[in-house]
């Protein structure tokens, strides 16, 4: 489903055209609509309901506004009316629940449950604000120096960001990633060990792994 959020002039028609086309190719029946770009698509799946509510909403990311969606699946039973020929009393004790749903945000093609694309947002405005910093801190006369011209590639773009930070901030970054390397080097060698032992005991003895497994 195309997850552009931009729906200004006739991008926004033709976005709308694609989701419903992509949609309709996996089942769903456009059974709603509102303001807003709001839709709602229904799929019967033997004597299951889904629904699913797609609308634009959420902070935008790169000018790209994600699409909000909702996932209903109806399985619950009603039984009040069996309930009513019976008897009123027991209604007040019954604990009435809603119908299953999955919620989160579709952006550029992937699937975001709230909380990771809220991490995603504050993660692109930390860079954003990096970004930002260092084009400030960009010398003028940046062709005579080695370090201080535009990112050229991934790894002087990383360069160029932690230039923008604070120096507690990589400072910060500098002692975590070394944290990190000690785990990788301690989990290494406790690999590596496993690995020895298992090509000590070869195929007679009693194997740390199933057979066909590899121990990477």
């Amino acid at each position: 489903v195309q997850t552009s959020g931009d729906s200004n002039g006739d991008d926004g028609e033709k976005e709308v055209v694609r989701q419903y086309e992509a949609l309709k190719d996996e089942g769903f029946v456009q059974c709603g609509a509102g303001s807003g770009g709001y839709a709602v698509y229904q799929f019967r799946f033997k004597s299951t309901t889904i629904l699913l509510h797609v609308t634009p909403y959420g902070p935008s990311i790169t000018d790209v506004m994600p699409f909000y969606l909702v996932l209903e699946f109806e399985t619950s039973v009603d039984i009040r009316e069996q309930m009513w020929a019976n008897s009123l009393a027991p209604i007040s004790s019954i604990q009435l629940q809603g119908p299953q749903v999955l919620e989160g945000y579709a952006y550029q093609g992937a699937f975001f449950s709230p909380h990771h694309f809220a991490e995603l947002k504050t993660m692109y405005d930390k860079q954003l604000l990096a970004y930002e910093a260092a084009c400030k801190k960009l010398p003028i006369v940046a062709k005579n120096t080695r370090r201080g011209g535009p990112p050229r590639d991934l790894p002087t773009l990383k360069s160029f960001l932690e230039a923008g930070k604070r120096s507690r901030k990589r400072n910060q970054n500098i002692r975590e990633f070394n944290e990190l390397q000690k785990v990788v080097r301690s989990v290494a060698k406790e690999i590596l060990a496993l690995m020895k032992k298992e090509k000590k005991m070869g195929e007679g003895g009693n194997r740390l792994v199933p057979k066909g497994v590899i121990l990477y």
